[in-house]
């Protein structure tokens, strides 16, 4: 069997797409991918490449029992979303474009576009588009060269890449966290203000005392008061982040290789909660060539 089909069993459960399938029985929930055309220089090579990544998925599904196989096959969805306009734009481009675009769409869904309510929508599907661009078609051609040169099935599909694009929606805070903050910042203001008071009464009575003890307290209440206002800038800090870590500006960030072969196991990882940061360190972003 492994000779029929050279993918790992252990990469190929799909757990997600079936629990949802189950839960929202079978009904109109589809798993898969929007993908975004930005060359259209070669139709032929085009067609090929989603062809391969149909492929890809299809060798995945062989591993499924024939109930799983056909009901993941009949929900699975390689959205192409095709303009000329697109030409050649970046991967930021299209990043902001689909995050517009998801923002808008409305919470009771469009059944005429295969969107579900938005509470049962596949969140990788809306959140995690891919880029076909040049190169990727390009990988296809480096595929072929190498399947000649060396016959070896498995390292000519490596050179097979997409490339993915994390869209997530940005966090929108709830009115009841911005309440408690509100409160938290009333007591802490109430806190200081006593704090204070108390200071001064102690400070009034150090005066009576002598000058050497006057001068020692007031070095540990400069200290003091260096610990409270380092204190309150950190939670500060904390306040302005509402202790999320802060998303990196750069576009780079956003976007990934990802080997065609595995396409099916990263929508699987992501779906799982795989972290962004975490999964963007493999495969590299590194010319085919290289790889």
């Amino acid at each position: 069997m492994s000779s029929e089909n050279p993918y790992p069993p252990y990469c190929t459960s799909l757990r997600e797409a079936k629990l949802q399938l189950w839960q929202q029985g079978s009904g109109s929930y589809c798993w898969g991918f929007y993908v975004y055309r930005t060359t259209y220089d070669d139709q032929e090579l085009w067609e090929r490449y989603l062809n391969y990544i149909h492929q890809c998925i299809d060798n995945q599904l062989k591993f499924e029992s024939e109930s799983d196989r056909e009901l993941l096959k009949r929900h699975f969805r390689l959205t192409v979303i095709g303009d000329p306009t697109l030409a050649n734009v970046s991967t930021e481009h299209v990043r902001q474009r689909f995050m517009t675009w998801v923002s808008s769409l409305p919470p009771g869904g469009d059944p005429q576009q295969e969107i579900l309510p938005e509470d049962y929508r596949d969140p990788i599907r809306f959140s995690y588009p891919l880029y076909v661009d040049s190169e990727c078609l390009e990988s296809l051609h480096a595929h072929d060269e190498e399947l000649e040169k060396s016959g070896y099935a498995l390292k000519a599909h490596r050179l097979v890449f997409i490339k993915a694009i994390n869209a997530e929606q940005p966090r929108a805070h709830s009115g009841a966290e911005v309440e408690d903050d509100d409160a938290d910042e009333e007591a802490d203001e109430s806190v200081n203000n006593e704090e204070e008071e108390e200071d001064e009464e102690e400070e009034e009575e150090e005066e009576e005392e002598e000058e050497e003890e006057e001068e020692e307290e007031e070095e540990e209440e400069e200290e003091e008061e260096e610990e409270e206002e380092e204190e309150e800038e950190e939670e500060e800090e904390e306040d302005e982040t509402n202790g999320h870590e802060e998303v990196p500006d750069d576009p780079e960030y956003y976007w990934m290789l990802v080997t065609c072969r595995y396409l099916g196991v990263y929508w699987e990882i992501m779906g799982l909660g795989g972290q962004w940061e975490r999964q963007s360190s493999y495969p590299q972003k590194r010319p085919w060539r290289e790889t």
